[in-house]
């Protein structure tokens, strides 16, 4: 980013949390300044992703990151389901709404 910044997006969702907990994990310590690293995470959680922001920090205290409440219903409409059900997740579309969903400085 202009601010020296790299700016990752992974979207967050319970089924997959401990996967996602290791690639953060992976990408922090291979990182070779993890201090300029900024991750945002979309997710659909009711509670707006605080328990994720738990335990993140609980595990890699150094993260930096921001949580956005992505509104499931949003992607209600791409969803078919006469595809595989992994591709019915709401969060799969996400990439769609990282406009509206993120800061425009990004």
């Amino acid at each position: 980013g202009v601010d020296g910044d790299v700016h990752l997006v992974l979207a967050l969702e319970h089924n997959y949390f401990r996967g996602a907990l290791a690639a953060i994990n992976s990408i922090v310590r291979n990182a070779r300044c993890p201090r300029h690293l900024l991750f945002h995470f979309p997710n659909v959680e009711p509670d707006g992703g605080q328990r994720f922001a738990r335990v993140l920090t609980q595990l890699l205290p150094e993260l930096r990151f921001h949580l956005y409440a992505f509104d499931d219903a949003r992607a209600q409409s791409l969803i078919s389901h006469a595809m595989r059900a992994e591709l019915s997740n709401p969060l799969n579309y996400v990439r769609i709404y990282l406009d509206a969903l993120l800061p425009p400085c990004l």
